[in-house]
C-alpha cells in the first residue's frame, strides 16, 4: 500500500514493518512541511494534517520526527492511543511547533541513558503555546523519568493526556528546566 496524499492530508502506516511506518511518517512530515493545501499558505483555517493508521511506527536511531511546523497535526485514526504506537531509541518527538494538535497515539523511547547523563525522552517539548492541542495522549518510557522533556511553560490544551513514569506537564532535565502547568488539563 502507498501512503493516501490529498491536498491537505496524508494517510500514513500501511507498511509492512514498524521501521518502514516511522520512515513513512517522516517523510510525510517534510512533506507537511513544503505543502500548501488547496493552493494556499498553511494557516489555523488552512491546515494539513497527517493521519496515522493503527499500528507501530519505529522512528530509527539519530532521525528525529520533529514537529517544528505550525498548522501540521498528528492524528491517529483510533481512540484507544495504544493502537498507534511511535517510539525510538532516541527522542522520539521533538514539538517546536506553537499551533498543531496532536491526538490518539502512545510516543515512547527505550532510550536507557538516565535523565542525569543527557537521556533522551519520548516528547520533548521546546516551546509552546495556548494553541498547542494534546488530546488523547499516553507517554511512555522504558527508562524513568525519560518520557517528557519540556522546561518551557505547559501552556496548551490537554485532554486526556496520561504520562506513565516521572515527569511531564513543564517538568524538564533532572528539574532544572522546570515550567509551570499553566494550560486547560482535562482528565490528565
Amino acid at each position: 500500500f502507498p501512503n493516501l496524499v490529498g491536498q491537505a492530508y496524508q494517510i500514513v502506516g500501511t507498511q509492512a514493518t514498524a521501521a518502514l511506518n516511522g520512515t513513512e511518517l517522516v517523510t510525510a512530515y517534510a512533506t507537511a512541511v513544503a505543502a500548501t493545501p488547496f493552493g494556499s499558505a498553511k494557516s489555523a483555517t488552512n491546515r494539513y494534517t497527517i493521519f496515522l493508521m493503527p499500528g507501530q511506527y519505529s522512528v530509527a536511531s539519530g532521525v528525529l520526527l520533529t514537529a517544528n511546523t505550525n498548522f501540521i497535526d498528528l492524528i491517529g485514526l483510533t481512540a484507544n492511543p495504544d493502537d498507534v504506537f511511535l517510539t525510538s531509541p532516541d527522542e522520539t518527538l521533538v514539538l517546536g511547533a506553537t499551533d498543531v494538535t496532536l491526538a490518539n497515539f502512545t510516543l515512547h523511547t527505550s532510550a536507557v541513558t538516565p535523565v542525569s547523563a543527557g537521556g533522551t525522552f519520548a516528547y520533548h517539548v521546546t516551546a509552546s503555546a495556548s494553541t498547542q492541542r494534546h488530546i488523547n495522549l499516553k507517554i511512555t518510557a522504558t527508562n524513568t523519568r525519560a518520557a517528557w522533556r519540556s522546561g518551557v511553560a505547559a501552556a496548551g490544551y490537554y485532554e486526556d493526556v496520561e504520562c506513565l513514569v516521572d515527569g511531564a506537564f513543564g517538568w524538564g532535565l533532572a528539574g532544572t528546566e522546570a515550567a509551570t502547568a499553566s494550560g486547560i488539563f482535562i482528565r490528565c
